[in-house]
């Protein structure tokens, strides 16, 4: 057992590195997670090495189902009449959103929007590459526009979500959330954001609930299991948290 303070980096949005993201943190001296805290999930986060970002990338690729995995399809085909150019550059400001390189994401997008101000693909995009530089004000604006064009999906819901989180507009943040899963009730990812933001207001209940649902979607990755422990240990369930933590962990060595 180790003896010294350790972090568990629990849930992200997107890009691991996104410090605006849905960050749960369990920070304990032992693997039994005593003692635990949860942090807001709009907390920046100190790392201590550089190895958990990677660790938390290589977790993420390979359990987890990337929200952008084709930028073109999220909310309907393109008119059959575009460019070629611009599905190249929405593909690459995709490319560039997943490697965090969120300024010149925004700049392949831009180029398309110049062509065509009104392409939610587009318009998405831009937004998700607005925010993962912080500027979520401006990603809502552009988040807006998408449903001002009648467009409305899962994923748009979730970005939203995320910006009002990292504002501090918890309550619409859980609606947004909450809008998500009603587009896509198998949205895994949807259930763990609302699960983390639902535990840093202290509804543990509501939490564990979320994360479960998680699990019935997800059940090869630990991440829904170390936040259901961590939801459990907070309403004094020590006991109903051990088979998580230990589920958690053997899916870790795999």
């Amino acid at each position: 057992m180790p003896s010294l303070p350790f972090k568990f980096v629990i849930a992200s949005w997107l890009a691991p590195g996104l410090a605006s993201g849905a960050i749960l943190v369990i920070e304990t001296s032992h693997l039994s997670l005593e003692p635990s805290r949860l942090l807001f999930p709009t907390d920046r986060v100190e790392f201590t090495f550089l190895r958990d970002l990677a660790d938390l990338h290589i977790a993420s690729t390979k359990q987890e189902k990337p929200i952008f995995d084709n930028p073109a399809s999220f909310l309907g085909r393109s008119p059959r009449d575009k460019q070629s150019s611009n599905f190249t550059s929405l593909f690459r400001g995709k490319q560039l959103i997943s490697a965090q390189s969120f300024e010149k994401a925004e700049l392949a997008v831009e180029k398309v929007l110049s062509e065509d101000p009104k392409l939610p693909e587009a318009l998405l995009l831009s937004g998700v590459a607005k925010a993962g530089q912080g500027l979520h004000e401006k990603a809502l604006i552009e988040f807006e526009k998408v449903l001002a064009l009648g467009e409305d999906n899962a994923a748009l819901r979730q970005s939203r979500g995320i910006s009002f989180l990292a504002l501090g507009r918890k309550k619409e943040a859980e609606i947004e959330f909450s809008r998500a899963i009603e587009h896509d009730s198998k949205f895994a990812q949807a259930y763990v954001k609302r699960g983390v933001l639902r535990g840093s207001l202290g509804n543990y209940k509501e939490a564990a609930a979320d994360f479960s649902r998680f699990i019935d979607l997800r059940p090869n990755s630990p991440i829904g299991y170390k936040n259901r422990a961590l939801a459990l240990i907070k309403m004094g369930r020590q006991a109903d948290a051990q088979p998580d933590i230990i589920r958690a962990q053997k899916l870790e060595k795999k």
